[in-house]
């Protein structure tokens, strides 16, 4: 008895996540735009505003599955329409991106120091903590007054 009935959770699980639907963000900051599309636990950050069915071959992914299936992540905004990421917790790779890409990958923190302070980088107004818990992700943005605008479609 207790055979079908794990049978049954374990294919509901696999179903819903066959059929979950991506999502997107759009955080943007003084005209400089970065695009993010979440589907289980992935993130895919592009430069400038996309649609789902039109991508760009450059990007930085973001994997948050396995026993601790966290992401956190910084964007920092610069004035020359620069765009650095900075990871924090997660798995971060890259794709397409490099020296001259607009949008970098920083995960040594160490390349940061002293910059990398994370309590004061976050409260920065050119800056957008990001989360694999979108609701989490909202209410730290608030509590930062981060004046870039993010969009949740």
């Amino acid at each position: 008895m207790k055979y079908p009935l794990i049978i049954i959770l374990f294919l509901s699980i696999l179903l819903m996540n066959c059929f979950s639907t991506k999502e997107k963000i759009v955080y943007e900051y003084n005209g400089i735009v970065i695009t993010r599309i979440y589907k289980n636990a992935e993130s895919y950050f592009y430069y400038g505003k996309h649609e789902i069915n039109d991508l760009p071959n450059s990007y930085i992914k973001a994997e948050y599955a396995g026993f601790d299936g966290l992401m956190g992540a910084l964007l920092l905004f610069e004035k020359n329409g620069n765009v650095k990421f900075i990871g924090c917790y997660g798995l971060f790779t890259t794709t397409g991106i490099n020296s001259n890409s607009k949008l970098q990958l920083i995960e040594d923190h160490n390349v940061m120091q002293p910059l990398f302070d994370f309590e004061k980088l976050v409260k920065n107004k050119n800056v957008i903590y990001l989360s694999d818990v979108i609701q989490y992700e909202k209410k730290e943005n608030v509590k930062n007054h981060s004046n870039v605008n993010a969009t949740y479609e």
